[in-house]
């Protein structure tokens, strides 16, 4: 009874002074310390095993937990990752050459990423990835090298795309948000020579043809119409044809005299005007002049040395059928041929038009169109070797398609605002270009940019209603990342970055309340760490590469949770403290057998 009597008073003094207990593991036939636990807290040091010594991983502590994560390299241990409750930072790796290179820091205040692609057996850099937004450098190789290919960022993108050309690459266009703009050549005498310069704005080509080795133009197509002038050679040189435009057809037809040509008719939508002349004395005299309005032809037969009138229309096989108005009705205007010109001009005929122009010495052919009842019809084919243009106007309200122009096969096809509506921006193909860039539309922004000449793919949002849609999504060897903002008072999730495997899931204060912290994947860093939320203490933290677990409590409304369960090779201790003035279980304390009685 005495000796029974004995040990309580022994136990409850025990109980009245703080417990202090060291921890310890067996290694290498020596106690290492694991862990002290006292009444105030816990502190314990958490290893692992590397190269028969047990290396530090964590310390665990009332006020915190700090780890330092790591991953073997080269029978090192390389840190990959510093967790403590203010955050979490890791830098994430990558093995080149036998080294970790850095691929990513990873903070509570934010993620930044530098993802890379192996080049001549080094890394480049392809993308930074932040959390103010993704930057991205994409690149083709070119004679072993990496050519910037497009910058990606959240403002928007931007890329210049090339084609190559006597081993170098020759930029095609630059493509940006606020619109596209390309330059479309042609080869010639190992050369590229432009063919057009398409912008959201419009389209505008300059299309030639070969002469003497040179590239001569032939037309120019723009938005607001297409002027094209069409030549006949003459003595080596291109001579004018006819200046076909939007707003109608000129052509100056000639015939040669004395090596020279001299005019024989001009062919404009408004009507035909020709002068047709006959040679005497070694001039040439006016013949005839054919107007729309009639035909006035002055003929002429010498009379006492005079040419007087005689009119006809007819000049060694010129013909002009030139139409007038007949009960109302237009009939065909006129055929001039001198050595095959043929022109069909038309004019306004009970409220309709009818076809505009053919106008052939060489082989011109353009048909252009005017409103007609309130709509526009088909702008122009010009073909002297194969220019085919399609340019389209407003049209009740909306946009037709605005150009196709082939020489050597440029496609563009641009959109303008229809309706309050956009449409598709461009595909431009000369070798393979293709891109979709959005605008605002209602107050909506649609996807911004698919720009593809080696595989570029990127997805950037921008503010849309008042929330933010996903950010970006950048592909030429594997990028990816979406990175969130502040979205009607809510954080979205923050990145998760993948050139070999990086995933971090990174939280902030959100509504008053703290989302999950973070989670951080390249080897199996896995951590969670609390904050006070609502004037409660969530769970402190879980880290884990090689299995460390640890529960911290705090006082939480007048009450204390329970303090610290630390695991990496055995380590519990629950410590109690006064609550509402009563004591609950002190300590039970195993690693090596310790244990602490109930406090009754």
């Amino acid at each position: 009874m005495k000796s029974r009597i004995t040990r309580l008073l022994i136990l409850i003094t025990m109980l009245q002074r703080p417990l202090y207990a060291v921890i310890t593991k067996k290694d290498q036939g020596i106690e290492r310390p694991l862990a002290s636990v006292t009444r105030s807290g816990i502190y314990a040091v958490t290893t692992k095993k590397d190269q028969g010594i047990e290396r530090p991983l964590a310390s665990v502590t009332r006020s915190g937990i700090y780890a330092v994560i790591t991953k073997k390299d080269q029978g090192m241990e390389r840190p990959l990752a510093s967790v403590t409750r203010s955050g979490i930072y890791a830098v994430i790796t990558k093995k080149d050459q036998g080294m970790e290179r850095p691929l990513a820091s990873v903070t509570r205040s934010g993620i930044y990423a530098v993802i890379t692609k192996k080049d001549q057996g080094m890394e480049r850099p392809l993308a930074s990835v932040t959390r103010s937004g993704i930057y991205a450098v994409i690149t083709k190789k070119d004679q072993g090298m990496e050519r910037p290919l497009a910058s990606v960022t959240r403002s928007g993108i931007y890329a210049v795309i090339t084609k190559k050309d006597q081993g170098m690459e020759r930029p095609l266009a630059s493509v940006t948000r606020s619109g596209i703009y390309a330059v479309i050549t042609k080869k010639d005498q190992g050369m590229e020579r432009p063919l057009a310069s398409v912008t959201r704005s419009g389209i505008y080509a300059v299309i030639t043809k070969k002469d003497q080795g040179m590239e001569r133009p032939l037309a120019s197509v723009t938005r607001s119409g297409i002027y094209a002038v069409i030549t006949k050679k003459d003595q080596g040189m291109e001579r004018p044809l006819a200046s076909v435009t939007r707003s109608g057809i000129y052509a100056v037809i000639t015939k040669k005299d004395q090596g020279m040509e001299r005019p024989l008719a001009s062919v404009t939508r408004s009507g035909i005007y020709a002068v047709i002349t006959k040679k005497d004395q070694g001039m040439e005299r006016p013949l005839a002049s054919v107007t729309r309005s009639g035909i006035y032809a002055v003929i002429t037969k010498k009379d006492q040395g005079m040419e007087r009138p005689l009119a006809s229309v007819t000049r060694s096989g010129i013909y002009a059928v030139i139409t007038k108005k007949d009960q109302g009705m237009e009939r065909p205007l006129a055929s001039v041929t001198r050595s095959g010109i043929y022109a069909v001009i038309t004019k306004k005929d009970q409220g309709m038009e009818r076809p505009l122009a053919s106008v052939t010495r060489s082989g011109i052919y353009a048909v252009i169109t005017k409103k007609d009842q309130g709509m526009e019809r088909p702008l122009a084919s010009v073909t002297r070797s194969g220019i085919y243009a399609v340019i389209t106007k407003k049209d009740q309200g909306m946009e037709r398609p605005l150009a196709s122009v082939t020489r050597s096969g440029i496609y563009a096809v641009i959109t303008k605002k229809d309706q309050g509506m956009e449409r598709p921006l461009a595909s431009v193909t000369r070798s393979g270009i293709y891109a979709v860039i959005t605008k605002k539309d209602q107050g909506m922004e649609r996807p911004l940019a698919s720009v593809t000449r080696s595989g570029i793919y990127a997805v950037i949002t921008k503010k849309d209603q008042g929330m933010e849609r996903p950010l970006a999504s950048v592909t030429r060897s594997g990028i990816y990342a979406v990175i969130t903002k502040k979205d009607q008072g809510m954080e979205r999730p923050l990145a998760s970055v993948t050139r070999s495997g990086i995933y971090a899931v990174i939280t902030k204060k959100d509504q008053g309340m703290e989302r999950p912290l973070a989670s951080v994947t390249r080897s199996g860093i896995y951590a969670v760490i609390t904050k006070k939320d609502q004037g409660m203490e969530r769970p402190l933290a879980s880290v884990t590469r090689s299995g460390i677990y640890a529960v911290i409590t705090k006082k939480d409304q007048g009450m204390e949770r329970p303090l610290a369960s630390v695991t990496r090779s055995g380590i519990y201790a629950v410590i109690t403290k006064k609550d509402q003035g009563m004591e609950r279980p002190l300590a039970s304390v195993t690693r090596s057998g310790i244990y602490a009685a109930d406090t009754t």
